[in-house]
């Protein structure tokens, strides 16, 4: 709770990597428990990364994870242009 509450104060967002889906472990990092911990806190800045290395790659899995998204609460992804997060409605 504590490092995700100076996350919170810190106004940064969290990075929801689905690579690990991608190379068989069945989940993105971080997992379902800690992104709905950070939504209780009030969390609400969430980003998406693929670490995409090939074209097929990029995106991987987004449709999938925004689903545990909404299940947990949120309505919105952060978008980052020249370091400004731009929410989209997910």
């Amino acid at each position: 709770d504590a490092a995700l509450t100076r996350i919170i104060a810190m106004d940064k967002a969290i990075e929801i990597n689905t690579s690990g889906m991608r190379y068989g472990l069945d989940d993105h990092h971080p997992k379902h428990p800690l992104l709905k911990r950070y939504y209780a806190l009030g969390g609400r800045k969430i980003t998406l990364g693929s670490d995409a290395h090939t074209p097929d790659d990029i995106g991987h899995d987004f449709t999938r994870v925004t689903e545990q998204l909404k299940s947990i609460g949120f309505e919105y992804i952060c978008h980052y242009t020249r370091r400004q997060c731009e929410f989209v409605r997910i």
